[in-house]
């Protein structure tokens, strides 16, 4: 068991310590190893686009599941959180669940709830405060005992490889460090990757998002030929902005995830085109204000490796949840789920 005053030092190291499975294991990452994989880059220019290859799918969800924040809808429903996600899990015969702002109690009772041949990657988010004289970033906890707040990949079968990139990040106080989460899943052979980018109101210029996004191209673009899923919350609006079922289209968007959308194809820009005219649209997955006349956008994605041969085949469906009531009891956010073509 790591010590707290060893904890944030291991944590300290650029990309080094992954949490598996409910409990704490360190991950260490030679500087040697780094430009090995550095020097195996993919070319920088163009698409990450694969051949349509074999037909084998995955049915991938992400959820931000505001699982500690004092303004998060029902924080103290821990329990309730979890059977929500496994819920989410079961509807949809999912095989992979992103998960982000949640906290190591629920996937480790998510792991328990879900049995045999699930396992899990854990990253805790670091706060910057000095508070006490401590130098710089530490673990953020949850309240309740529920030990530390991150995100998590959860999926069924086996995966290996997990590390945590950290992304630029702001540095004014309070203010959380980015991760991106990566692990290897060898059946079916895919790269799965877990995200959250840094809220609008500690990147007013959204200068620090830019890098993030450009950071997590780079990364995808050092795993060579392997297929990539990438989901989280990006804080950011699609390029040609947000709709909401029937229709309704929310003006604000922002086109610095249009790095992602070159190399990578978004799960909802088949809906987007359809709705919008615009392929670089998708549904709303959060909203905020009055709970009777809320306002909607999307902040949430899953992107994959395209394929090939018929780009807009890659997700053979793409949806955020918006017709279920449990998950806005939990969040502010829903969870979006697509079905990945490999």
């Amino acid at each position: 068991r790591l010590s707290c005053t060893l904890r944030p030092c291991l944590w300290g190291r650029v990309g080094d310590v992954v949490w598996m499975n409910g409990r704490r294991s360190t991950v260490i990452v030679a500087a040697v190893a780094v430009v090995v994989e550095l020097l195996t880059l993919l070319p920088r220019g163009g698409s990450l686009a694969q051949p349509v290859g074999q037909q084998a799918t995955l049915r991938v969800a992400t959820w931000n599941i505001c699982g500690e924040f004092a303004e998060c809808p029902a924080v103290a429903d821990a329990s309730g959180r979890v059977n929500t996600v496994v819920r989410l899990i079961n509807d949809h015969d999912l095989d992979v669940v992103l998960l982000q702002e949640t906290c190591e109690w629920h996937v480790s009772r998510l792991l328990t709830s879900l049995g045999s041949g699930w396992t899990a990657a854990f990253s805790p988010w670091r706060q910057n405060d000095a508070e006490g004289g401590w130098p710089g970033r530490r673990i953020r906890a949850c309240g309740g005992d529920r030990q530390a707040l991150g995100l998590a990949i959860v999926m069924r079968g086996a995966h290996d490889q997990p590390v945590t990139h950290t992304l630029p990040s702001p540095t004014a106080r309070y203010s959380l460090e980015a991760p991106l989460l990566c692990v290897r899943k060898a059946s079916p052979a895919v790269r799965v990757c877990n995200t959250h980018f840094t809220p609008a109101a500690y990147d007013p210029t959204g200068s620090i998002r830019a890098a993030q996004r450009a950071r997590a191209v780079e990364v995808l673009r050092s795993f060579g030929g392997d297929k990539v899923i990438l989901g989280g919350d990006l804080n950011l609006w699609p390029p040609s902005g947000s709709f909401t079922p029937p229709g309704t289209t929310l003006g604000a968007r922002h086109t610095t995830l249009n790095g992602l959308y070159d190399a990578l194809r978004e799960c909802d820009q088949t809906d987007g085109l359809a709705l919008t005219g615009a392929p670089r649209a998708g549904e709303s997955t959060t909203f905020w204000g009055a709970a009777t006349a809320p306002t909607w956008g999307r902040l949430d994605y899953l992107f994959a490796t395209p394929l090939a041969a018929d780009q807009a085949a890659t997700f053979s469906s793409c949806d955020a949840l918006d017709g279920v009531a449990a998950y806005r009891r939990y969040s502010d956010h829903l969870p979006v789920v697509g079905v990945v073509r490999l």
